[in-house]
């Protein structure tokens, strides 16, 4: 009966050949390069109420640093890309998150914080 038992096999066997031609031939998660996000971005910030808005500029630069200017603070440190967001991360603190975004044809860096408010930002050069 050693023919039954690789009869019975046989689906199985289809199934995961299917699954793995499958997985191969999907492209490539699409993720962001620092070389997407090199540069100047300005923008603002408008607080939840829309009570705030104030000026924000982040500069990324090649070697994988960048600086955020506010009216408020102005950091620097590195950019870390994870599962499709830009972290922003200074001194072992994990601070803003962008989402890179097409709007109207133009890349904008975008990060919402339903407590405290919108961050967009435009590329510059």
């Amino acid at each position: 009966m050693p023919g039954k038992r690789w009869f019975s096999l046989t689906p199985m066997i289809l199934i995961a050949a299917l699954i793995i031609a499958v997985h191969f031939s999907l492209p490539p998660a699409k993720g962001i390069d620092l070389k997407n996000i090199l540069g100047m971005w300005e923008g603002e910030f408008t607080g939840k109420d829309s009570s705030k808005i104030f000026p924000i500029r982040v500069i990324f630069h090649e070697d994988g640093s960048y600086q955020y200017d506010s009216a408020y603070k102005t950091t620097k440190g590195i950019v870390k890309l994870k599962k499709g967001k830009i972290h922003l991360l200074w001194d072992g603190w994990e601070g803003m998150t962008f989402s890179l975004r097409q709007e109207k044809g133009r890349q904008m860096l975008f990060n919402e914080n339903p407590g405290f408010g919108i961050y967009r930002l435009g590329r510059v050069k």
